[in-house]
């Protein structure tokens, strides 16, 4: 295990204007690059005991807070110090997150460009991964994918507090807050020891105006057309909670017959809710499926694979590519 470092608001955070959070190796050169990208209420430093154990592993680890979230929400004390020359980070704006997220990627390229990148994305952060993944195959070699919010479960917003909360805004405004505390309680996890944590959080979104569901929605929405224009040769794991009641799991397997990728790996995680990587509370099967799935990537296992299809084929088999 390797010792490791952690940088917040460090040169990828200048160059962007926006809080990115970095855990490298300390002792050596990293041999691979994660892109994090947290879900919604969510923020960079969700990652932070998972990016410290892919740090601790040899990896560099960077994570954003997207616009409007973390360190740019109005609820933040200094959230203005991000928002510059008439561009207000304080908004949620998906467009402008997906746009700073490309140049974050380019930016880690750039430092290690020898280097391979995992873009790693938890419920709304796949909907950016895959994106990503798709536009810019260049910046991108393999994708991590946890609960990925193809379609919102109609809990989120059919329960007698959303519909109160629904009601008195579109009676009044739709930048009427919404309390998202029944969401967090009640559907982020049937762990409680994590939803009391994201209560905790004071960086974690407690609430957010209806309009700014309703662009939620909309960019999920538009995960299984991305999906579409990944490459067939690009690697995807998809880490499922079986007792997800944040998305709609079913549409997972949409989202894996949509999928260009000829190299998919999907792994249903039983009696686990929709939060897997964004906590303290980790899963061992999480942690299981995503170190296997790492390991059946590296080059070294690549070549032992071809040398066994080599024995087959010697053998008088046939192997279907």
């Amino acid at each position: 295990m390797h010792p490791f470092s952690f940088v917040e608001d460090g040169p990828f955070s200048k160059a962007l204007n926006l809080p990115v959070y970095e855990w490298s190796p300390s002792d050596s050169s990293p041999e691979a690059m994660v892109l994090a990208l947290h879900g919604l209420t969510l923020h960079g430093t969700s990652y932070t005991l998972i990016g410290s154990a892919f740090a601790a592993g040899g990896y560099y680890f960077v994570a954003p807070d997207m616009r409007g979230f973390g360190k740019c929400a109005r609820t933040f004390p200094s959230h203005m110090a991000y928002s510059q020359g008439g561009d207000d980070k304080c908004k949620v704006d998906y467009k402008r997150s997906y746009d700073d997220i490309v140049r974050l990627a380019q930016l880690m390229k750039e430092k290690y460009p020898k280097l391979q990148t995992i873009v790693m994305g938890e419920s709304l952060g796949c909907t950016l991964a895959v994106r990503i993944a798709g536009e810019h195959p260049e910046l991108i070699d393999k994708v991590i994918l946890s609960a990925p919010a193809v379609k919102l479960n109609p809990l989120m917003f059919l329960s007698p507090a959303s519909l109160r909360n629904g009601s008195y805004a579109l009676i009044i405004s739709p930048r009427f807050h919404m309390s998202l505390r029944g969401f967090i309680t009640d559907l982020v996890s049937n762990n409680p020891k994590i939803s009391k944590e994201m209560l905790d959080d004071p960086l974690i979104l407690k609430e957010m105006p209806l309009c700014d569901l309703i662009k939620t929605q909309e960019c999920v929405a538009q995960t299984v057309k991305y999906a579409r224009r990944i490459s067939k040769a690009t690697p995807i794991l998809i880490v499922q909670g079986s007792k997800d009641h944040c998305v709609v799991p079913d549409a997972i397997i949409k989202l894996a017959k949509n999928t260009r990728s000829g190299d998919q790996t999907l792994k249903w995680l039983d009696l686990t809710g929709h939060l897997l990587l964004e906590t303290r509370y980790l899963q061992a099967g999480t942690i299981a499926a995503i170190n296997d799935w790492i390991e059946d990537h590296e080059p070294q296992h690549a070549l032992e694979l071809k040398a066994i299809e080599k024995d087959v084929r010697s053998l008088g088999g046939e192997i279907s590519q």
